[in-house]
This record gives C-alpha cells, sequence and structure tokens, in this order.
C-alpha cells in the first residue's frame, strides 16, 4: 500500500528513509473549498497588515474543539512561532482560539468551560468563570489581547475575519 502511495505521490521516502507527505497530497489538500475561499479572501489584508506590522500573522479555523492554522505569514525579525500552517491546537489556548470559542456554538463553549484546560504559563486564563468573561467581551468588542496565554514572550491580538455579513468566523492574528 505504501509502494503505491508513493507512486502516485501522496508519500515519498526522505534522505533518511523516514516517509512523508508527499508533493501530490499537499496540491490536493492545498485546493480544499472550506479553507482556499478564506485564504483567497483574507490574504491581501493579511499582507496589509503584515506590511503595517512586520508581525505574524495568521488565520485559523476551528474543527470541533481544536484550532487548525490555514495561513501564516512570519516577519523575519518577530516571536518565534510555536505554530506552522496544518498545525493544531487546543481552542482555548491561542488568542485565536479564544475568538473562535466565543463564536462556536453553545455546546462547544459549554464542552470546553467543563474541562480541565492546560496552562501554557503562569498568565494562562484556566478559569472557567474569567474564561467566561472573556468569551463575552469578545463578543461585544469583536477583538482579543492574548497577554502571554501560549508563551512568555507572545503577546497576541486576534479578531473574527468573516465572509459575507453571517459567514464563519476564523480568526486572524498578529503577534
Amino acid at each position: 500500500m505504501v509502494a503505491e502511495l508513493a507512486t502516485w505521490g501522496v508519500l515519498e521516502r526522505g534522505e533518511d528513509g523516514a516517509w512523508h507527505v508527499g508533493l501530490r497530497l499537499w496540491e490536493i489538500a492545498s485546493g480544499c473549498p472550506r479553507t482556499q475561499i478564506l485564504r483567497d479572501v483574507a490574504l491581501p489584508f493579511m499582507q496589509d497588515l503584515y506590511e503595517v506590522t512586520h508581525e505574524n500573522i495568521q488565520l485559523t479555523v476551528r474543527e470541533g474543539t481544536e484550532l487548525v492554522f490555514v495561513e501564516r505569514i512570519a516577519g523575519h525579525r518577530s516571536v518565534e512561532l510555536l505554530t506552522m500552517v496544518g498545525k493544531r491546537f487546543p481552542i482555548a489556548s491561542t488568542g485565536m482560539g479564544r475568538v473562535l470559542l466565543a463564536h462556536a456554538p453553545l455546546e462547544i463553549q459549554e464542552e470546553l468551560l467543563d474541562a480541565p484546560r492546560r496552562a501554557w504559563t503562569s498568565h494562562t486564563v484556566v478559569d472557567p468563570k474569567a474564561l467566561r468573561g472573556q468569551l463575552d467581551r469578545i463578543r461585544r468588542e469583536h477583538v482579543f489581547v492574548s497577554d502571554r496565554q501560549l508563551s512568555e514572550s507572545t503577546v497576541a491580538v486576534a479578531a473574527p475575519v468573516r465572509i459575507g455579513r453571517r459567514g464563519r468566523s476564523a480568526p486572524l492574528w498578529g503577534s
């Protein structure tokens, strides 16, 4: 089966002998309509934001109780990123995730508020009551400043990006 997948180009063998995702699979996945439309709409704004800030700009979407990074522009003098396109994080762990959580269905919010959360730093808000307050504020203000929630060296600003008036939201984040 692996040999057949390699023949199709969806798997490639590295010089070290390990198997990796192949270019063909990447080509197929990069055309995913769920994220492609959002990326196409958001990328010019991400580039504008990068030109103004010269900081990292990232775009995520929610899948269940996780967020998935679908695009990023990394500043060469910015803080080191813990993320990469295609990587997943627990939704409540980042500023982007808090924005997505604030706009997620109530059952997703309750599931996460009832579950224990990892404190990534001493500044990470894990108390359910405090987190509910953050989510309420995000819905009112349409922006969130994440101060050292994920790492000691990162302060980020996250805001929802929507396609149309009622489209799904995905945070655009500058760190």
